[in-house]
């Protein structure tokens, strides 16, 4: 890499393409080629999304504010939850019914905390979570 460019990232230009190729792996692994991904506006969120589109998967996108949403749809991402400035109850029965209509069988949470209680509630019997981050 040229001098002039900070380490940090040099490192994530390797960590996220690689993290993004392994979270779809994992989730083909499970049977599906739906998943649940909290943080999905971050920049791995967006590389997710356009790897998705070429590997035939879908993603249900879990995002804070609306022009994170936005965002995503610019990228091509179909099926985005906004958990910001809505009641906790609104926005997890909208991701329940996508889960279930789309047959999502396991969920990547890079927030923790109170989220992945949520995902675990919304998810199908014998769904699988994925806790890598601690944004939350």
């Amino acid at each position: 890499m040229p001098d002039d460019i900070p380490i940090e990232d040099c490192a994530s230009f390797f960590v996220n393409p690689y993290t993004a190729v392994g979270i779809l792996d994992t989730a083909k692994q499970n049977g599906s080629n739906v998943f649940v991904h909290t943080a999905a506006a971050s920049q791995l969120g967006q590389m997710m999304n356009k790897l998705a589109v070429i590997e035939d998967m879908e993603i249900i996108n879990i995002v804070r504010r609306e022009e994170q949403k936005e965002l995503l749809e610019k990228v091509g991402a179909k099926h985005i939850i906004v958990t910001g400035g809505v009641e906790t109850e609104v926005w997890k029965a909208e991701l329940k019914e996508k889960v279930k209509e789309l047959g999502a069988t396991c969920a990547f949470d890079a927030v923790a905390g109170d989220m992945s209680g949520h995902l675990l509630d919304v998810l199908q019997k014998k769904g699988k979570l994925y806790v890598y981050g601690r944004l939350g």
